[in-house]
C-alpha cells in the first residue's frame, strides 16, 4: 500500500480561508443595505377561508440591551420595515400593505377569499414580505396560515418563506479554494 505524504501547509490554507468563504456570504446578508423578499409557497385558498401573514419582531428591547447607557451611547431602536403582499396567478391582490413592528411587536394581514379576485370555489395565493434594511436591530419571524372564515378553525401554516436579497452596490466577492 503507498501512503502519501501530508502537507500540513495545505491545512492551514484551507482553515483560514473557510471562515472567509463562508462569512462573506452571510455578512452581505446580514449588514448591506436593501431589500429582503420572503416568498411563501403556493398555497390554496377555498371559499369560506382567510389567508394571513404574521410578523414578528424578535428583538431584544432597549432596556435589556444597555440599562445604564445615556441617549448619545444608544444603540437604535429594535425596528422591523417592509410590506406584506398576496398574489395570484393573474398577479398582486391589492396593493402592499405597509409594517414597523418594534421589539416583540407583532403585525397580521389578512385575505378574505372574496378579497381574492378569482371565480369559482379555490384559488392558489402566495404570499411575500419585503424587509427593508435600515440599520436597526430586526429579528424578524413570520408565518402564513389558512383558516375558516366563520369558526376561525386553522387549516394550515407555513414558516419557510424562501429568502432573496435585492442589494445595492457589488455582490459579495467569493474566494474559489485551489486543490
Amino acid at each position: 500500500m503507498f501512503c502519501r505524504p501530508v502537507f500540513f501547509g495545505r491545512f492551514t490554507v484551507i482553515f483560514a480561508a473557510a471562515p472567509l468563504v463562508a462569512v462573506s456570504p452571510m455578512r452581505s446578508q446580514i449588514t448591506t443595505a436593501g431589500t429582503r423578499n420572503y416568498v411563501f409557497p403556493p398555497v390554496g385558498l377555498a371559499s369560506g377561508e382567510t389567508a394571513s401573514i404574521t410578523v414578528v419582531n424578535t428583538a431584544v428591547p432597549l432596556s435589556v440591551v444597555s440599562p445604564g447607557a445615556t441617549s448619545a451611547t444608544q444603540p437604535s431602536a429594535p425596528s422591523c420595515t417592509g410590506t406584506i403582499s398576496f398574489s395570484n396567478a393573474s398577479g398582486a391582490i391589492g396593493t402592499p400593505t405597509s409594517f414597523t413592528v418594534g421589539a416583540e411587536g407583532f403585525q397580521t394581514v389578512t385575505l378574505p377569499f372574496a378579497s381574492e379576485g378569482l371565480t369559482g370555489n379555490r384559488g392558489e395565493i402566495v404570499g411575500k414580505i419585503s424587509l427593508v434594511a435600515s440599520g436597526a436591530p430586526c429579528s424578524l419571524q413570520f408565518s402564513l396560515e389558512t383558516y375558516d372564515s366563520t369558526t376561525f378553525a386553522t387549516h394550515a401554516v407555513l414558516s419557510n418563506a424562501v429568502a432573496s436579497l435585492t442589494q445595492q452596490g457589488s455582490p459579495p466577492v467569493i474566494i474559489p479554494l485551489r486543490n
